[in-house]
């Protein structure tokens, strides 16, 4: 399934990010793209399971940070959790990780 959005011109300088649930163990929630990224190729999507996906920019990483998130967009039925929930989740992995905003990630490169 190939997934498209815009984004606004003043987001194009930042990372996103895509987070999809449910998934399977082992999967990742959060995939990193690269900066300005506006589609992706998901694979491996069962297919009589409903998801969701949310795209998010991190526009600033600290301890009170801020993630722009999309509206969610469900299939088959899914019905999408919070964005706070969400913005909490990012957060710990980007921490965690060092990330530093205006860094490029690598196009799919998996986060978590």
């Amino acid at each position: 399934m190939k997934l498209r959005w815009a984004l606004p011109a003043g987001a194009r300088r930042y990372p996103v990010v895509l987070r999809r649930s449910p998934v399977k163990e082992g999967e990742h929630r959060i995939t990193a793209l690269a900066q300005g990224a506006t589609s992706i190729r998901v694979a491996g999507l069962a297919p009589d399971t409903g998801c969701c996906f949310v795209v998010g920019v991190p526009l600033r990483i600290s301890e009170s940070s801020t993630v722009a998130w999309s509206k969610p967009m469900c299939i088959r039925g899914a019905v999408a959790r919070s964005t706070e929930e969400l913005a909490r989740r990012l957060l710990d992995l980007l921490l965690r990780q060092q990330h530093v905003v205006g860094r490029p990630a690598q196009r799919n490169e998996a986060v978590g």
